[in-house]
């Protein structure tokens, strides 16, 4: 509880502070707090993921405070200056193309700690990338969105574990806020990560009651964990951006609002969740159609036949992006 309030104030004083050096020490004070919560059951797998973690993180918070000092030296190179800033940023946060340490981590630590490193981590960076307008890097900002949800689409679809999964459905997503970032509309950035947040609390916390790493530990498990697995797929689907549940509202928005001057962009930006909505479909179909033994035995010991457990999918979709089971 001392270390999860400690990274909360924290957090907040990086967002409501104007001041460089304050928003450094409290990202600073922020990665120490986090790295007991990662390495809370002092096994082989969280040490190595607290190192990883604390490498990169220290190395954005180093480009960081040489940007900063770097403004008053190099004035004429704001351009490069601004760059530092940016991959600074992404770094923190795990987008493209400094991604590469966020699936190893999330996949390495427990569940409490991914879902905090997948949602409250990522706040103040992303503030700190949406509030200051860096107009010398407009179009490298629409680059690196399309890299993210293009990397995210279709390096996911080779993966087969859950959480490597979801780490990189949330590079798409990450995707999808730089394009607004880029439109620079930062209200709707935050509106678009609080939705986001909504909608993955919900999954890791199914999976993490479930305790299954694969998909084919959720079809293991299912006749133990029969409400978690009735509404995974809906919230996979969700995620995915299908309408009409909620994960599409935020997605429609974002195309409402760049769609004028940016097609090219918002191209890709769909054809990166069209991807992300196909290895999801893939994880529904192994869990809703199983073998027929398999189908059997969940009527037997659920007395509920499998068009009726479809029904009940189907009407749940309006509500169920929303519910935390």
């Amino acid at each position: 509880m001392l270390t999860s309030s400690t990274i909360i104030v924290r957090t907040l004083i990086a967002l409501s502070r104007s001041n460089w050096l304050i928003i450094w020490i409290a990202i600073e004070l922020n990665l120490i707090s986090f790295i007991p919560l990662i390495n809370s059951s002092l096994n082989f797998q969280e040490t190595e993921a607290s190192v990883k973690y604390l490498l990169v993180q220290a190395l954005g918070s180093r480009l960081l405070i040489i940007r900063r000092i770097s403004i008053w030296i190099l004035q004429n190179l704001i351009y490069l200056i601004n760059i530092v800033l940016l991959f600074s940023l992404l770094m923190k946060i795990g987008m493209a193309p400094c991604h590469l340490w966020y699936p190893s981590v999330i996949t390495s630590v427990s569940w409490p700690s991914a879902i905090v490193l997948s949602t409250w981590q990522k706040l103040a960076p992303l503030s700190i990338m949406s509030f200051i307008i860096i107009k010398t890097s407009t179009l490298l900002i629409a680059v690196l969105a399309i890299i993210n949800a293009i990397t995210g689409g279709l390096i996911g679809m080779n993966q087969t574990h859950l959480r490597t999964i979801i780490a990189y459905s949330s590079i798409t997503h990450m995707g999808w806020i730089l394009a607004l970032i880029y439109r620079n509309m930062s209200l709707s950035t935050i509106v678009y990560f609080m939705l986001y947040r909504i909608l993955i609390a919900p999954i890791f916390y199914s999976i993490y009651k479930i305790n299954s790493k694969t998909v084919s530990q959720i079809n293991r498990r299912s006749n133990k964990y029969k409400l978690q697995y009735m509404f995974i797929p809906i919230i996979f689907l969700s995620l995915g951006g299908l309408p009409p549940l909620t994960g599409f509202f935020p997605k429609w928005i974002t195309i409402y609002l760049i769609s004028p001057r940016s097609y090219i962009l918002l191209l890709f930006l769909i054809a990166g969740s069209l991807i992300n909505l196909y290895f999801y479909l893939n994880i529904i179909f192994s869990t809703i159609l199983r073998k027929s033994n398999t189908s059997t035995k969940w009527e037997t010991n659920t007395k509920i036949s499998l068009p009726i457990l479809l029904f009940i999918r189907s009407m749940c979709l309006p509500i169920a992006p929303v519910i935390i089971l």
